[in-house]
């Protein structure tokens, strides 16, 4: 859908994304955060993106909306920028698809993640296992001495409890 088609509606946006004030850029410029609570994943948005979104259910092309855009704004967009902006929320899985196109999505980014080489290289590296003592076996013989001393201690608990207080 990237480009625009005349008279198409682009997919529509999740429902549970959250549009929120952000901080003012070291340019005085302002930004939003659009927070993507499933992943936990926040992506800073400038003054175009919003526009762009404020305008996303409306069927016009990326010309049209960049158009319309620079018509109401002093900003300068090109159709570029809004198809740029389209494939960044499709690659962060910001747009509502059906279920069995976003779970076919969802498996092959976890399996490109897990064929880079660096990937398999930090995973073996931090997650190995070296047992430095195995003490099972003074474990075991420890509780057949420390379980006749258990109920008396469970009696005197209480008693030293009420003497301290």
């Amino acid at each position: 859908m990237v480009g625009g088609v005349t008279g198409a509606l682009r997919p529509p946006l999740r429902t549970d994304l959250a549009l929120r004030p952000g901080p003012v850029a070291w340019n005085g410029a302002p930004s939003w955060i659009l927070h993507d609570p499933p992943s936990h994943r926040f992506h800073r948005l400038g003054w175009l993106q919003v526009e762009v979104l404020r305008r996303w259910d409306r069927p016009l092309t990326d010309e049209r909306l960049a158009e319309d855009i620079a018509r109401t704004t002093t900003l300068t967009p090109k159709a570029q920028d809004i198809g740029g902006f389209q494939q960044f929320l499709a690659q962060n899985h910001l747009l509502d698809t059906p279920a069995p196109e976003r779970t076919k999505a969802f498996v092959q980014a976890v399996a490109a993640k897990r064929d880079r080489p660096l990937f398999r290289v930090v995973k073996s590296y931090f997650f190995t296992r070296i047992p430095l003592v195995r003490p099972d076996r003074f474990l075991t013989a420890l509780h057949g001495v420390v379980q006749p001393m258990a109920k008396p201690m469970l009696a005197v608990l209480p008693l030293l409890g009420l003497l301290g207080a």
